[in-house]
């Protein structure tokens, strides 16, 4: 079984990068070492190479749309997401998982200028990566609860629900509250919770780890001695995240694999062309014929994702509006917004605490940002305003902002 070399781009120093070499099941074969990425190029040979992307430069989203697979899909998934994004679609890069049993498709967002440098990385090393995935993908599972890897001031989040989280400058109670394990809270407190640290970390916070031992029956500590990347390469097999070479993207395959089983073939047609009208009227045929069938493609394409819809002028345009339609008709959003901000209102004044900083509706979803004194106070924050209504709230990230602490909280409709 072929070996497999990872290379993790350290998310603090971006020249900076980890490598570790394992089997095709993950198990380590090596010790984690560091340098650079011509280092790390020395180990590739014959073995496949994936990289490990910072996850704070991916974003994940779901996106709902009437197809199964194809370039049809990917031509589609940028219209479903654009509203909830707030780049240009233009500039970013969409990478597709696979179908969910709900129906939706996870994607892996980030810049098409990330793409070009961690590939450029690769490619000034001589490497050439047959996968690149975000680490935050990676984090192991813990069935039926919690992982947490603290790494670098940077804690790595994989909970139930399929939930990822970064989050960065927080104490291990504070992260645990987070991830939806309360101390005092009997039903959560039993959560099973695998904690992975560094050695220094872990002395670092020893009596606060001694302290949760106690009152988490399901907190296991693990002290990672020889570092994160073990169990991040470990936690790809498992995971199986979303392969970002994708799309424009995607490995290419070397010239002469592709032409050496078409050799014959090729030079068999080339033949009879050259006989029947020469070479330049060949050349002019076979152009007509591609223009006409990418012309055909195109419409087909249209055609299929909506049968009973009147093709009008440019079929990517006319996509673009009928999904806008689709959107449009999934429910009423005006009065999920209001019964959202009732929530908001409600759960700020119940705790006296808490000031929004801004707040976004697009497509059915409602994302706020909010200041608050405290993770104990934001989560407090959240808990209420899932208790209001029939909302699914989630909390995507809360970083140290001066004296206070900014949360980013996303809520949707709950499903039925």
């Amino acid at each position: 079984m072929a070996e497999h070399l990872f290379i993790r781009i350290s998310p603090q120093q971006s020249d900076t990068v980890s490598w570790i070499v394992t089997d095709g099941n993950g198990r380590r074969s090596g010790l984690e070492k560091n340098g650079s990425m011509s280092q790390a190029a020395e180990k590739v040979g014959q073995r496949k190479v994936v990289l490990m992307a910072p996850g704070t430069e991916i974003t994940h989203a779901r996106a709902r749309v009437p197809l199964r697979s194809g370039s049809k899909l990917r031509q589609a998934i940028p219209y479903a997401l654009e509203d909830q994004l707030a780049e240009d679609v233009e500039n970013l890069h969409f990478a597709i998982g696979k179908r969910t049993d709900d129906g939706e498709f996870p994607v892996a967002i980030t810049t098409r200028k990330n793409m070009q440098d961690w590939l450029a990385m690769l490619e000034d090393a001589g490497i050439r990566a047959r996968a690149i995935v975000a680490d935050t993908g990676c984090v192991p599972q813990t069935p039926g609860g919690v992982t947490v890897i603290i790494d670098n001031d940077l804690s790595y989040v994989h909970g139930p629900g399929e939930a990822d989280l970064v989050l960065e400058g927080m104490n291990i109670d504070q992260v645990l509250e987070l991830a939806g394990v309360h101390v005092g809270d009997e039903k959560t407190a039993a959560l099973p919770v695998n904690l992975y640290l560094t050695r220094e970390d872990h002395d670092r916070q020893s009596e606060l780890i001694e302290f949760l031992s106690g009152q988490l029956p399901g907190l296991h500590t693990r002290v990672m001695v020889d570092g994160s990347l073990a169990h991040l390469a470990a936690g790809m097999f498992s995971r199986d995240p979303i392969n970002l070479r994708q799309g424009e993207f995607a490995p290419r395959s070397s010239p002469e694999k592709i032409w050496k089983p078409w050799r014959l073939t090729a030079g068999l047609a080339a033949a009879v062309l050259l006989v029947l009208v020469g070479g330049e009227a060949a050349q002019l045929v076979i152009l007509k014929q591609r223009e006409k069938a990418m012309d055909q493609n195109i419409t087909a394409a249209f055609r299929e994702v909506f049968p009973d819809v009147t093709l009008r002028g440019d079929p990517a345009n006319q996509m673009r509006s009928e999904l806008a339609a689709l959107r449009a008709a999934a429910g009423n959003a005006d009065a999920f917004f209001l019964e959202a901000l009732a929530a908001l209102a409600s759960a700020t004044q119940a705790h006296k605490a808490g000031q929004v900083d801004s707040i976004s509706f697009r497509n059915g979803v409602l994302d706020l940002k909010i200041l608050v004194p405290s993770v104990e106070v934001l989560d407090r924050i959240r808990q209420s305003m899932e208790a209001a209504g029939n909302f699914d709230v989630q909390l995507e990230s809360a970083n140290p902002t001066g004296d206070l602490v900014e949360g980013r909280i996303q809520l949707r409709r709950a499903s039925a």
